[in-house]
């Protein structure tokens, strides 16, 4: 057993991803919230996102609870898949030529958990580049109008990428937030947060019906929007990534 082995043992890791996740759903869940803001409008989205800054924008928070949260997750779930692959390579390899088959039931509600943890680890840290350091390369203020702009200019891309994410992100946490808390706090939630339960997937459905809602806000298909910014937003980032594209050889895509 290597050293890393022996102090990184399946038990610890289960513990820092459960407590990164922890760490990280406080971000998720104000985010999630402030997409249903966006359903009351232009006013309702920024003022909440402005509210909400105030913590995960503050220096520690952004930091340690929303980055480094993300990156221990990210990778102790990266771990755990390895060796999760690594030990039933062994099995089958210890049951050679043998003809008894050794096949584990992976629940369904687990499997859609796992699945969308990968969809919001390429996604999120896109999406922190997009909304987050584009902000200190292009000077770019990320508020409703510069989101209601990228839905408007690029429905195609982006209103996937939008729907994807987001229910990604409410299932996601659905699922582990209360696994997670079981194995910190040995904290037991009620009944009706456990994914055999039609409860469960009712919630997950509300809450999903109000975050299409204020991505169809977004979009500008439930109010009238300020386009004031659009041309000017169309020069500052398609103009830039267009550079960064002809940069590295490649044609304008813009």
């Amino acid at each position: 057993m290597s050293v890393f082995s022996k102090y990184l043992t399946d038990s610890r890791l289960v513990q820092l991803q459960a407590g990164s996740g922890i760490g990280f759903s406080t971000f998720l869940i104000l985010h999630l919230t402030n997409a249903i803001a966006a359903s009351s409008g232009e006013l309702g989205w920024d003022g909440v996102r402005e509210f909400f800054r105030l913590y995960y924008q503050n220096p520690f928070v952004e930091v340690v609870t929303v980055f480094g949260s993300l990156l221990l997750h990210a990778g102790t779930s990266s771990i755990i898949f390895y060796r999760r692959n690594e030990r039933q390579k062994r099995v089958k390899k210890e049951d050679g030529d043998k003809d008894v088959k050794k096949t584990v039931h992976i629940p369904l509600a687990l499997q859609l958990h796992r699945f969308t943890g990968y969809i919001l680890t390429g996604l999120t840290f896109a999406h922190i580049f997009a909304t987050r350091i584009s902000t200190f390369i292009w000077d770019l203020d990320v508020d409703f109008q510069f989101l209601n702009w990228g839905l408007a200019s690029k429905p195609v891309l982006m209103f996937p990428y939008y729907v994807l994410f987001s229910f990604s992100g409410i299932y996601h946490l659905s699922y582990g937030l209360p696994q997670a808390l079981r194995v910190i706090f040995g904290v037991k939630l009620p009944d009706w947060t456990s994914p055999r339960r039609p409860y469960f997937w009712i919630w997950n459905g509300l809450v999903g019906l109000g975050v299409l809602s204020g991505i169809l806000s977004l979009s500008g298909l439930l109010f009238p929007t300020n386009t004031s910014r659009f041309a000017l937003l169309d020069e500052q980032f398609n103009g830039k990534v267009n550079q960064i594209l002809q940069a590295v050889g490649l044609k304008s895509v813009l």
